[in-house]
């Protein structure tokens, strides 16, 4: 008596085969997409400039919004400020210096005007008011720190301007903080929408035969093996 084998499914041996190496091949053109991307793949996409370019963008429709008032929150006047003068917080003069560790508002921004404005200390340099505040001391610490950032977005620059405001609490401080927060969340989805859509273009580009082939072999593989357990045994 002939008896089919467990899941024995009635068919053309060949057709079965046939089938699974023609899905096996299709997969094999999805998985295309659907493969992270190697990091060979990944060093032609200049990721910083991305982001930049959103943080740029998310900036300029900030300021603009603000400037189309009338009239500009005190929040609002320091945030168009901040961007407006973001070259010059990359390369600061020493008043800009003063102003970015509190200016008259600190007593360390009091000193370090007072270190400038010192005739005697006519051409002096960031070095030079390193030391005159005591280099090892707190606030040349301070000072050193503040004169190094290049980013007007940094926290202690951030920092500084809600305290200038009225500080946390106060309501100006609150709303530059959330202005912040805007901006940053506009440009974190500007740039994962960039990005997602450069490594489609990348994946698009991938040659595809390799995987075709890859996935046509796994497909007759597998119908082939599943013939070959399939077939019917005398009982």
């Amino acid at each position: 008596m002939n008896v089919n084998a467990v899941n024995y499914e009635n068919g053309n041996p060949l057709t079965r085969v046939i089938n699974a190496t023609v899905i096996g091949g299709v997969i094999g053109y999805s998985s295309k997409h659907a493969i992270a991307l190697q990091k060979a793949e990944k060093k032609d996409i200049n990721y910083t400039a991305i982001v930049n370019a959103c943080r740029k963008d998310a900036n300029l429709k900030k300021i603009n919004s603000f400037k189309i008032l009338k009239t500009q929150t005190p929040a609002q006047d320091e945030f168009i400020k901040m961007i407006d003068h973001k070259e010059n917080f990359k390369n600061p003069t020493l008043n800009d210096l003063a102003e970015r560790v509190g200016g008259e508002r600190t007593e360390l921004g009091k000193k370090v005007l007072s270190i400038i404005n010192d005739e005697k200390n006519k051409g002096i340099d960031v070095d030079g008011i390193i030391n005159a505040l005591g280099k090892d001391t707190k606030e040349a610490k301070e000072f050193k720190y503040a004169s190094k950032l290049k980013n007007c977005f940094a926290n202690y620059n951030i920092d500084q301007i809600i305290n200038k405001l009225g500080g946390e609490a106060s309501t100006s401080g609150k709303e530059f903080r959330r202005i912040v927060s805007e901006v940053d969340q506009e440009s974190s989805l500007c740039a994962r929408a960039m990005i997602r859509t450069m490594h489609k273009l990348v994946k698009d580009k991938r040659y595809t035969a390799p995987l075709v082939a890859a996935g046509a072999t796994a497909g007759f593989a597998a119908a082939f093996i599943h013939n070959m357990f399939s077939h019917n045994t005398e009982a």
